[in-house]
Parts: structure tokens; C-alpha cells; sequence
């Protein structure tokens, strides 16, 4: 569009130079058809009307016009410098118009297939009173895959429920069983107790003259070794005598 502006200025029929020729024009016939004969200035060619001789046959003022005609080309030259700035100006503003409607042609695409992709066979067959916009389906659409998703959370939420519950049962049930293995340790620490005192009961001094062939087990030996524990305190209550050796 530019170039195209542009080209004017030097496909016209010699805007410049025309102007400069009809500058030029008047002295250069002037020159040309007069000649200098006893200070009388004889014209052997017909003068432009307007430029050289008045309406009435008078002589003219070709250097006042010739100044008016460059006042006319300069403005003229002006004028069209301004309205290939205006063009230039039009020409950037259509072409950003233009890329605006290719985007806002492209968005009205995108959202016409969000459209009918947001349109189900029910709503053919019953369309609703009013059609729903792109931006709506696009936000059903979220809302539905978030609905899944919902549900798939409150199903492992479930699971995880019903884990706990078997494992609060079993903790129970591992309660309980500790519980009563207290007290069965408790009663056998009793029952302990006295089959030691009936073994130390039952052992005589023959049983230690002479033990049986049956070896003795680690809580045997330990009673042993505590009745003679007992044994010695009693053959001496206040510890070892002393001396009375001089």
C-alpha cells in the first residue's frame, strides 16, 4: 500500500519538474524570441496570456508570477507530503486492524468447537431455551472431571476407613491377649514361687550326700545355692568371729 502511494509522486506528470519548467518557461521563451534592438525589446513569438501580457494587450510581470507558481509547487509539495504521512499512518492502522480480526476470527473459531463439543445428544434431541457459551461448557466440563475426581477420593477415603477399623480390631483383640498373659504370667510367678519353697522343702541331706543320677537344672542349683546361703547366716548370725589370740 505504501509503494503504492509512493508511486504517484513519480508517476505524475513531473509534479517537480513541471513546476520548475513553468518557473523557467517565461524567461527561457523571454530569452529565446527576444532580442536587444536599440534598447526596444521585440517579441517575435506570441507570449502565454496571463504570464507576460495583461488581458487588455499590456505588458506583464513574469517575475512576480514565476514567484507565485513556486509558492503554489512548494505548497502543493507540502500538501502531499502530508497525505503520504496520512496513507502511511491508514496504511499501519488497516494492517493492525487486520491481524486484530484474523485473532478475533481465530477466537470465534476456537469457541464455535468448544460449542459443539460441549453439545450432547440429549440437548439435540431437547435443545434448551438458551445455548450455553463456550465458557460455561469449558467449566462443566472441569467441574465434572473434578466431580471424578471427588469421587475416587471419598472411595480411597473408604478403604482407608475400613483399614483402620480392621487394625483398631486387631489392636483390641493384641490388648486383650496381652492383658490376659499378665495375668497368666503373674499366676505362674506365683506357682513358681511355691515349687521352690515345696523344693526346698523336699531336699534332705541325703539328697545332698549322694545326688541323683538325674542332672539338677539351673533353678535347682540356684535354690541350692541359696540354702546354703541360708544356711551359713544361720551358723553365723553376727558374721566371722574374731581372734582372741593374743
Amino acid at each position: 500500500m505504501k509503494e503504492r502511494l509512493n508511486r504517484p509522486l513519480s508517476g505524475l506528470p513531473g509534479l517537480r519538474s513541471r513546476a520548475a519548467k513553468k518557473n523557467t518557461d517565461p524567461v527561457t521563451k523571454l530569452r529565446r524570441t527576444s532580442s536587444r534592438t536599440s534598447g526596444v525589446t521585440v517579441s517575435s513569438e506570441k507570449e502565454p496570456r496571463g504570464m507576460d501580457e495583461s488581458d487588455d494587450g499590456g505588458p506583464g510581470d513574469p517575475p512576480g508570477q514565476i514567484d507565485d507558481l513556486e509558492a503554489q509547487a512548494n505548497e502543493i509539495l507540502g500538501l502531499l507530503s502530508k497525505l503520504l504521512e496520512t496513507a502511511d499512518q491508514d496504511v499501519s492502522r488497516n494492517w493492525n486492524l487486520e491481524h486484530e480480526l484474523l485473532d478475533l476470527l481465530e477466537g470465534i473459531g476456537r469457541l464455535k468447537k468448544q460449542l459443539r463439543e460441549s453439545v450432547t445428544l440429549s440437548d439435540w434431541e431437547n435443545p434448551p431455551w438458551k445455548s450455553r457459551t463456550a465458557l460455561e461448557a469449558t467449566y462443566e466440563r472441569r467441574i465434572n472431571e473434578l466431580k471424578d475426581k471427588v469421587k475416587s477420593l471419598e472411595a480411597e477415603v473408604r478403604a482407608l476407613r475400613e483399614r483402620l477399623e480392621t487394625m483398631q480390631g486387631r489392636l483390641d483383640r493384641e490388648i486383650s491377649k496381652n492383658w490376659a498373659l499378665g495375668y497368666d504370667c503373674r499366676d505362674l510367678a506365683g506357682k513358681i514361687w511355691r515349687l521352690e519353697a515345696q523344693l526346698r522343702n523336699s531336699i534332705t541331706l541325703g539328697d545332698l550326700e549322694k545326688p541323683p543320677r538325674k542332672p539338677k537344672t539351673a533353678l535347682e542349683r540356684a535354690l541350692e545355692r541359696r540354702v546354703r546361703e541360708l544356711e551359713g547366716r544361720v551358723a553365723r548370725p553376727h558374721g566371722k568371729p574374731r581372734s582372741r589370740t593374743m
